[in-house]
């Protein structure tokens, strides 16, 4: 699991579509996130990475840090994953211009995972 240092603090951005830069907002109400690659390349941006993460072992970061982790090509292991969020009871869910659908979500899932499925055979082919 990567990190960039310090993007917790940052403004909010738009949600992407996973695989893509293609944000959910399609009227742009809300600037999508900046290019991460770019920002890493310059310079402009530091990652904290952690080595010694095992399977089974718990992470928990602000729900606003940007985050990721290399893609597991592999026909034989595949990676879960749960997201939980704990709020105290005083919160309201805010329904936000920018929060995706869950069609929308429905529709850019299958679409992730058959290009993930493609992925893998044609690295077993390989």
């Amino acid at each position: 699991m990567r990190y960039i240092k310090g993007s917790h603090k940052w403004r909010e951005y738009a949600p992407n579509v996973l695989i893509t830069n293609d944000a959910f907002d399609q009227n742009r109400k809300v600037p999508c996130l900046p290019d991460i690659y770019e920002g890493i390349k310059n310079g402009k941006y530091t990652i904290i990475q952690f080595q010694n993460v095992k399977p089974g072992d718990v992470i928990i970061h602000h729900p606003n840090c940007v985050h990721g982790s290399g893609a597991i090509i592999s026909s034989t292991h595949r990676r879960l994953a749960a997201s939980i969020r704990y709020v105290g009871s005083n919160i309201k869910w805010l329904n936000k211009s920018i929060n995706p659908n869950g069609y929308d979500l429905v529709k850019h899932w299958s679409k992730n995972r058959e290009a993930n499925v493609l992925m893998v055979i044609s690295q077993i082919i390989k």
